[in-house]
């Protein structure tokens, strides 16, 4: 009985302890409403330096309709946009390679907890910003997208 009490303690102060380290690796969140048209700001930092390790989404609200929407990454001035929907409710084709959870056999992005996670190691000098737009053209649909570090 002791023993199962301390290993039970145990997984639960690892379970804890890697929850904590995930989330300091978490720069900023932010909600994307796929059924309005308009940009969600992920984060916009100026005059800090750090590395940015990846930036990610996961859909919160299952996906319908034909949303566009597209992330914009913005480093030191210099900008990579990254489409993720083009009128349909699954991430584009080139999405696929940074797919990291899909609910379903065909094509992530629609269902919820589907994701993705590009990978960056890059460092910003003395700008970062991180933006979502979406056209609105979702009937239904959320996506939470963070910045890590």
């Amino acid at each position: 009985m002791k023993l199962t009490k301390f290993v039970l303690a145990v997984l639960l102060t690892s379970t804890i302890g890697a929850m904590a380290a995930m989330a300091q690796q978490t720069l900023d969140t932010a909600t994307v409403d796929l059924t309005s048209l308009g940009t969600t700001t992920v984060t916009s930092l100026t005059g800090v330096a750090g590395t940015i390790s990846a930036i990610g989404c996961v859909v919160t609200t299952p996906v319908t309709g034909t949303p566009g929407a597209s992330i914009e990454v913005t480093i030191n001035g210099n900008s990579k946009t990254y489409t993720i929907y083009s009128g349909s409710n699954t991430f584009v084709s080139s999405m696929q390679p940074f797919e990291a959870s899909v609910n379903s056999p065909l094509a992530g992005g629609a269902f919820q907890g589907d994701s993705f996670l590009i990978p960056y190691g890059t460092a910003y000098g003395f700008s970062l910003t991180i933006s979502v737009f979406a056209n609105g053209g979702a009937t239904t649909g959320m996506l939470t997208c963070s910045a890590l570090r």
